[in-house]
């Protein structure tokens, strides 16, 4: 269950740990909470061949987030 303080979802911090020894399923977890904020970073503008507007999700921007943030967490040491 994720906890909230002052609005902001927060995730387990026995999930930060499992996900930072390597646990897949925590690992996941993780991703799934940041997903939203992902997509968003990753949406983009483009255009038809009639010049409209619509938006859509660069791909490779969201895999290159998602692969970043799964270095980072592999990398984190909690103490």
């Amino acid at each position: 269950m994720i906890k909230t303080h002052n609005n902001i979802n927060l995730l387990p911090f026995s999930i930060i740990v499992k996900a930072t020894n390597g646990d897949i399923n925590a690992i996941n977890k993780v991703l799934k909470h940041y997903d939203d904020y992902i997509i968003t970073l990753s949406t983009r503008y483009s255009y038809d061949k009639c010049g409209n507007a619509f938006f859509l999700i660069d791909e490779y921007l969201h895999s290159e987030l998602r692969n970043r943030l799964v270095a980072c967490i592999l990398s984190f040491a909690v103490t």
